[in-house]
C-alpha cells in the first residue's frame, strides 16, 4: 500500500509540473 501512495504522489508532482508548464509559460 505504502509502494502505491508513492507511486501515486509521483504521479500527482508530475502531473502538476506539466500543468504549470503548460499554463504559465516562461
Amino acid at each position: 500500500m505504502a509502494k502505491y501512495q508513492i507511486t501515486l504522489n509521483k504521479y500527482k508532482a508530475t502531473h502538476l509540473v506539466k500543468f504549470i508548464m503548460i499554463h504559465i509559460p516562461k
